[in-house]
């Protein structure tokens, strides 16, 4: 992936665009700025595309999401462009005695799907719950339940998300990928939105 952040022209809401080994992103966030990102399979991108950001910047833009190309090649990036080769996913054990993992320290998977942050949210809210459910049953039991959480909340999400990194797919697919994506986000919202009982892991149901 490469990024970089603009001037946001007004832009609003997120956008994503796929297409055949080329990806790209927009995401308004603070101070009128916009996040705007590329992607491509890690070979592509070491092999040919790593040696000038902006250049690849401009290509993979063109190839993803023509529209908007004129908009962010004309336009002056706000910091430097930013270059990730992308790494393997992985889930780890989350806690154990004395000791617990939060966000990408225990559970990693690919930027492409934007949901890194959440996921460090959520973990933090479920072991706050666990440790204070802990020290009032005076047992580490419920910390054994933060990683259920987790693993109930993960596991569906970082397969997804390796598929789409993949880019093993073809337009069709990525269309089936999304949809299963956006199914699957609108269960962890609903799960979210319920109150964290001690003792009760939430369920996202089938």
């Amino acid at each position: 992936m490469i990024y970089s952040y603009f001037s946001n022209p007004g832009i609003l809401g997120y956008h994503w665009a796929y297409n055949v080994n080329a990806t790209a992103g927009l995401i308004p966030t603070n101070g009128e700025q916009l996040c705007v990102w590329v992607g491509t399979p890690s070979a592509r991108f070491m092999e040919s595309l790593r040696g000038d950001p902006k250049a690849a910047f401009d290509l993979l833009l063109n190839e993803a999401a023509p529209e908007f190309t004129e908009t962010f090649s004309s336009a002056k990036a706000t910091e430097r462009f930013l270059g990730y080769a992308g790494q393997p996913s992985y889930m780890r054990q989350s806690c154990g005695p004395g000791w617990a993992l939060v966000g990408d320290a225990g559970y990693f998977k690919d930027p492409l799907t934007a949901h890194g942050i959440t996921d460090a949210l959520s973990d933090a809210e479920n072991l706050a719950a666990a440790i204070v459910e802990s020290l009032a049953s005076n047992t580490n039991e419920p910390l054994s339940s933060y990683q259920d959480r987790r693993d109930e909340l993960g596991i569906d999400f970082a397969s997804i998300t390796c598929d789409i990194a993949s880019y093993n797919w073809d337009i069709n697919r990525i269309k089936e990928l999304v949809r299963d994506e956006g199914r699957l986000l609108a269960k962890e919202a609903h799960a979210r939105r319920e109150p964290i009982r001690p003792g009760q892991p939430r369920h996202l149901g089938s």
